[in-house]
């Protein structure tokens, strides 16, 4: 069949199939404006069964019951990367999917609930990357959630990685964080002044890396805004700055029974600085200490976390305990030039987004058009683990490094709210020389990416 036919076939399919709801007339309002007029998304709207359905490039799939409420939601989302590596690193320089998740999402019957498949599957077990059901007072106080789902303890580590100022974490979430079948309560009151997360895992669980960790974990985290109630705020430069509201300090920790995985420190671009293959423990013990502060568009945190292993089966036989080897912290700042304003507040960040949408998005806004928002970030991350890792057999210095450090920088772009581009560059100095460095200790790698969610 011709190319010409083919195309026929697909317009006549395509009218056959267009929602009795959605008029001609709408669709073309939708697609032409008035010059100086602001563009909304192209959509499609229709009536299905008493149910409203929406259909367009920045939300998906909606669909709304009679009352309004969403209860239906089918997005994901799309990363796109091109790497350039040190001429030192083991991996390859070129273009890649990073991630590409969907989520299908909504309310039922009071609960919400949320399934992710993961469709690169590298960094996750089962093709899943989330799946979980949860009840919340509508007040906030108490959220209820059971289910497939990453429990985090650091500061960076409640940004989804989607929300995150650069490509990839620095250190402290490698250090205790895993993916599991959990069950959560957490909540906060008065506005966010005071949150807390408590949680118990199955012990079934994967790392970011994907690979299998083992052995029931207890988690607990509360994050206080102690002058969250204070009004304080100075204007300048088009910025309204508040100037204590947003001070915050963080504390988690978790415990982990009958451990048995790996223990591997990643690099922002995913090359392993440390790496010790799957060893066994009676129990692992972490403790995430942190500050921060959201000022309007500027946004602070100083992290630490350490932690250990007890009664740690040796590869040569017997058993040691490594209490308080294994250390990592960050220090983070990132800037809305456009003055958009940042909310760190991790109730809000498991479904939502860390920065309000561009004042003035490059096209489908409602009120103004502009340049869209610019975000620059820079991040400082330290990595130290004792030596008793190499002297015990676990791993060795042409495989890992016992200290190392990562700088970044990078430069964002939100032409709308849910796309985003990226350049970004990681230069890392470790003592010793890593594997994925090719038996060197320093590399140079830069990255361009586009990320698309809905």
């Amino acid at each position: 069949m011709s190319e010409s036919r083919w195309f026929v076939h697909l317009a006549v399919l395509a009218l056959l199939l267009l929602p009795h709801g959605a008029r001609a007339q709408d669709l073309a309002e939708t697609s032409v404006a008035p010059p100086g007029a602001v563009l909304e998304p192209p959509t499609v709207d229709w009536d299905l069964a008493g149910f409203d359905v929406e259909l367009g490039p920045t939300d998906g799939l909606v669909v709304r019951d009679g009352d309004g409420e969403r209860v239906l939601h089918a997005g994901g989302v799309v990363v796109g990367d091109v790497v350039i590596y040190d001429d030192r690193n083991q991996r390859d320089s070129g273009a890649r999917i990073d991630r590409a998740v969907l989520r299908f999402e909504g309310s039922l019957w009071q609960l919400d609930w949320r399934v992710a498949p993961d469709l690169k599957g590298i960094d996750t077990r089962g093709g899943f990357d989330e799946a979980w059901i949860a009840w919340a007072m509508p007040e906030r106080f108490v959220r209820v959630s059971a289910g497939l789902m990453e429990v985090p303890l650091s500061i960076e580590h409640t940004i989804p990685e989607e929300e995150l100022a650069f490509a990839g974490y620095a250190f402290p979430p490698y250090l205790a964080a895993r993916t599991d079948l959990v069950l959560r309560v957490d909540g906060e009151v008065l506005d966010g002044l005071f949150y807390y997360d408590l949680s118990i895992s199955a012990g079934e669980g994967f790392t970011r890396f994907g690979e299998r960790v083992t052995g029931s974990q207890f988690n607990a985290r509360t994050v206080i805004y102690p002058f969250r109630p204070l009004d304080v705020t100075v204007e300048g430069l088009g910025y309204t700055v508040p100037l204590v509201s947003g001070i915050y300090f963080s504390l988690g920790y978790s415990y982990t029974d009958d451990f048995e995985g790996p223990l591997e420190v990643g690099h922002p671009f995913r090359n392993k600085l440390f790496k010790v293959d799957r060893f066994e423990a009676s129990d692992a013990e972490f403790i995430h200490l942190g500050y921060g502060a959201d000022l309007g568009p500027f946004a602070l945190f100083h992290e630490f976390v350490f932690g250990g292993y007890s009664d740690v089966e040796l590869p040569g036989g017997g058993e040691e305990t490594l209490d308080d080897q294994v250390t990592a912290w960050a220090l983070s700042g990132s800037w809305m030039i456009t003055g958009e304003h940042y909310d760190s507040r991790p109730y809000g960040l498991r479904t939502g987004r860390l920065r309000t949408a561009p004042r003035g998005p490059l096209f489908w806004g409602k009120d103004r058009s502009g340049p869209g928002a610019f975000e620059l970030a820079v991040r400082y991350s330290n990595g130290d683990i004792d030596r008793d890792f190499f002297l015990l057999g676990f791993t060795d210095f042409t495989t890992s490094s016992q200290e190392f450090r990562t700088f970044s920088a990078a430069l964002n772009w939100y032409p709308i709210e849910n796309l985003r581009a990226t350049f970004q560059v990681v230069r890392t100095i470790a003592d010793q020389f890593p594997a994925a460095f090719d038996s060197h200790g320093r590399d140079t790698s830069y990255l361009f990416r586009v990320q698309y969610s809905f």
